[in-house]
C-alpha cells in the first residue's frame, strides 16, 4: 500500500511539478546566456568603433594630414568593433545553441528516466537469477 502510494506520488511529482521546474530553470538560463553576450546590443551597435575610442579633430585650419589620420583611425576602430562584436556573437549563439540542446537531451532523459531505471532493474534481476 505505501509503495504504490509512493509510486503514485513519485510519478506525479516526476511528470507535473519537478517538469515544471526543469522547463523554468531552463528558461532562466537561455535567459541569462542571451541577456550575459547582449546579443541584440552587439548587434545594433555593430558598426561602432570599440570601446568609444575614436579621434577627434580640433578645427585649427585644414590640415589634410590630420583629416586623413582622424578618418583612418576612426574607420580602424570601427573595424576593430565589427570583428570583436562578430566574435563575440558567434560564441554568444553557440553557447545559446549549446543550452537549447542540451536542454532538450536533458528533456528526453527526464521523460524516459523512470522507465530505464525500471528496464535496468529488471535487466539486474535477470543476469543475478539465470546468469
Amino acid at each position: 500500500m505505501v509503495l504504490t502510494t509512493l509510486t503514485k506520488n513519485y510519478f506525479c511529482w516526476h511528470y507535473t511539478l519537478a517538469f515544471v521546474d526543469i522547463l523554468s530553470i531552463w528558461r532562466n538560463i537561455t535567459v541569462f546566456i542571451y541577456h550575459f553576450f547582449s546579443i541584440p546590443v552587439l548587434a545594433q551597435t555593430f558598426f561602432a568603433p570599440w570601446k568609444r575610442i575614436h579621434a577627434d579633430r580640433e578645427t585649427k585650419g585644414l590640415d589634410l594630414a590630420d583629416v586623413a589620420s582622424t578618418y583612418f583611425v576612426n574607420f580602424v576602430m570601427r573595424i576593430l568593433g565589427a570583428l570583436i562584436r562578430s566574435i563575440i556573437i558567434a560564441i554568444g549563439m553557440i553557447t545559446l545553441s549549446f543550452v537549447i540542446i542540451a536542454g532538450l537531451v536533458f528533456f528526453i532523459f527526464w521523460i524516459l528516466m523512470p522507465f530505464t531505471a525500471v528496464l535496468f532493474l529488471a535487466a539486474g534481476v535477470y543476469l543475478i537469477l539465470f546468469k
